[in-house]
């Protein structure tokens, strides 16, 4: 028979390590760690187990179909009982994580013990582990105090917000934690906010719709300005712009209907699924003190699927598939922009031949996502893929659960093989890396016929007259020194390639894994802004402030209004 030792709140704890759980009471720290993980296992949800061990008392559980009591340090017994191994490590982290309580206790109880002769006594609460967090440091009496919901807690569809909110805990005027019934209580409900879904992932698929459609505005104006003046649209030089152009407009409006798919149709379906299911927030307001937890929702069995109808599962893959290709052809026509602009400084009487380009830029993709439709396709079929959510090369912000709830259907996130996702990512990010150095090697090369340009030409010729001299060959043989004035001139030329060479997507190619919520936001919202407005970038740098596009349409402008005029000449005003 297991002999249990509890001690109350206003027992002496000098000889021995005591810990206190949420029925207010200190436990040796062994019985502390059988008992805290016996309440993790006995607060989890029914439909996490094939079956359910019964909690009856400090750290022993019953098994009703072996007719034995069993210790909570079984992990073999009690790991059987689970459906789903993720649950099984949520459980195991809510236990290691009401060690870690009973640890930062000791340090705090030792710091107090050595102050607390020198202190005047405050009624204050204790510090406490409540079933499944811990609240590390006293509290002033008559105060709330909030901490961040733990990761443990978050069993709908296994995944975790990105903002998880803040559980609170309400110490009374007397010293002591508020209670609801026989136990002490936290309120929780925070933690299931709806903002975690509708607030955050819905608000940057809106933000991503808006961003992206700013671009097919500006976009399709400079198409048809490119095209519209013969003289621009048989250069080389705009021919790219203008493949350029058409890749991110095909992948702007590709994204803005996928998102769009996404938020009218599968996201309501998954939020009305959920809206019929747990949170994965526990057990609603306790009616017996078996429960210390307040949450929003019951959960009374485990996520079941509600797949799209064929028709739209086809149309929904269609547009994913889509969207990476054309997201790949961009950045082949920005190392096309990249390769050409080189081209051009290293070999002043050579041009590359506009034919390989094309077929590079649209050939690759091809190759690279045709391959990955192949691999992706037959690895869905032969094992269960979950992706992680949140990851780099995510096509939409979407959360994890819809994955438990329709499988991603439409390969929104990375496949569970990451080789998988470096067949299109490899070849990407190596476009990045390439256009990198030709940023280098361009920047050089202007910075360099800068310093050589004398000073009175420097400073008087016009945009036009000075953009051609850049590119000009400097006639002497001596290395000219870099001035302030040249390095302005290639910092200004950095700046204006950025977008163009798409180097922009360094500055988020890595994802800070923080649990800070507004940095978190932070980054996502940077990250959607610099792709979604890449095309409205690009079109007002290289079409609407180009100085030669600018002078056609003034030209045309005047000649229009010289039309205009004429014409009211030759026509007289009616009597």
């Amino acid at each position: 028979m297991l002999l249990i030792q509890v001690k109350s709140g206003n027992s002496e704890m000098k000889e021995n390590i005591y810990c206190r759980t949420e029925i207010g009471s200190y436990l040796p720290l062994e019985l502390y760690k059988l008992d805290t993980c016996a309440r993790c296992y006995n607060y989890m949800p029914a439909w996490a187990f094939s079956y359910k061990l019964k909690y009856i008392t400090h750290g022993i559980l019953y098994d009703i179909k072996q007719n034995a009591t069993v210790l909570a340090n079984d992990t073999n017994h009690l790991g059987s009982t689970f459906l789903l191994p993720p649950m099984f490590q949520k459980w195991q982290d809510c236990c290691e994580q009401a060690v870690d309580c009973c640890l930062k206790y000791l340090r705090h109880d030792k710091r107090l013990n050595q102050y607390e002769s020198e202190i005047a006594y405050q009624p204050s609460c204790p510090v406490t582990w409540d079933g499944w967090s811990c609240w590390p440091e006293e509290v002033q009496a008559g105060t709330v105090v909030e901490t961040e919901c733990p990761d443990h807690i978050y069993w709908m569809g296994l995944w975790v917000p990105p903002c998880r909110g803040s559980a609170s805990k309400v110490c009374n005027s007397n010293g002591s934690w508020f209670k609801l019934g026989a136990s002490e209580w936290t309120n929780y409900t925070n933690c299931a906010r709806e903002d975690a879904r509708e607030d955050i992932f819905i608000r940057r698929n809106r933000y991503l719709i808006v961003t992206h459609l700013t671009s097919v505005t500006f976009i399709i104006p400079a198409l048809y300005i490119f095209l519209y003046y013969r003289q621009l649209s048989q250069t080389n030089r705009v021919k790219i712009h203008v493949h350029l152009l058409i890749s991110l407009l095909s992948y702007s409006i590709l994204m803005s209907l996928l998102t769009l798919d996404m938020i009218n149709g599968s996201t309501e379906t998954i939020y009305e699924e959920e809206e019929n299911q747990s949170t994965g927030l526990g057990q609603s307001l306790p009616t017996s003190s078996s429960s210390p937890f307040a949450s929003p929702q019951t959960s009374t069995s485990p996520p079941t699927d509600n797949p799209y109808s064929h028709l739209a599962t086809i149309y929904c893959l269609c547009l994913s598939v889509l969207v990476k290709y054309f997201r790949s052809t961009t950045y082949f026509w920005m190392f096309n922009e990249a390769f050409y602009l080189h081209q051009l400084m290293a070999r002043v009487f050579t041009t590359p031949n506009l034919k390989s380009l094309i077929a590079l830029a649209y050939g690759v993709p091809l190759l690279t996502n045709t391959s990955y439709i192949i691999v992706r396709f037959i690895s869905s079929y032969s094992s269960e893929t979950i992706a992680t959510p949140d990851s780099p090369g995510n096509v939409i912000n979407i959360p994890e659960n819809q994955l438990s709830i329709q499988g991603d259907t439409c390969w929104l996130l990375p496949s569970k093989h990451a080789w998988q996702e470096w067949i299109i990512n490899g070849p990407n990010l190596s476009v990045l890396v390439i256009n990198f150095i030709f940023l280098i090697s361009v920047l050089r090369e202007i910075c360099a016929k800068a310093a050589a340009t004398p000073a009175s030409l420097a400073s008087t010729p016009s945009p036009h007259q000075h953009r051609r001299n850049l590119l000009r060959v400097p006639t002497s043989p001596e290395k000219a020194p870099i001035t302030r004035a040249s390095f302005l001139v290639s910092l200004r030329a950095a700046s204006l390639l950025l977008p163009l060479y798409g180097l922009h997507y360094l500055f988020i190619v890595y994802r800070p894994d923080t649990g800070v919520c507004w940095l978190s936001e932070l980054y996502h919202y940077a990250s959607i802004t610099l792709d979604g407005l890449q095309g409205s970038i690009v079109s007002i740098l290289y079409c609407f402030l180009n100085n030669e596009v600018r002078a056609h349409l003034k030209r045309s402008f005047f000649k229009r209004q010289d039309q205009n005029i004429n014409f009211t000449e030759i026509v007289p005003a009616p009597h």
